[in-house]
C-alpha cells in the first residue's frame, strides 16, 4: 500500500524486494517463536 502511495510499481521481483521479503519473513519467525515461548512459559 505504502508503495502505491508513493507512485512506485508493484509485485516487482528483484534482488530488493525478495531480501525485504526474506527479512519480514525471519522478522515474523523469530517473534513467533518468542511469543509461544513466553505464552507457554506463563500457563
Amino acid at each position: 500500500m505504502m508503495l502505491l502511495m508513493l507512485g512506485m510499481p508493484l509485485f516487482v521481483l528483484d534482488m530488493t524486494s525478495v531480501f525485504s521479503l526474506m527479512g519480514h519473513l525471519i522478522y515474523g519467525a523469530i517473534l513467533r517463536l518468542t511469543a509461544v515461548r513466553i505464552l507457554t512459559s506463563r500457563a
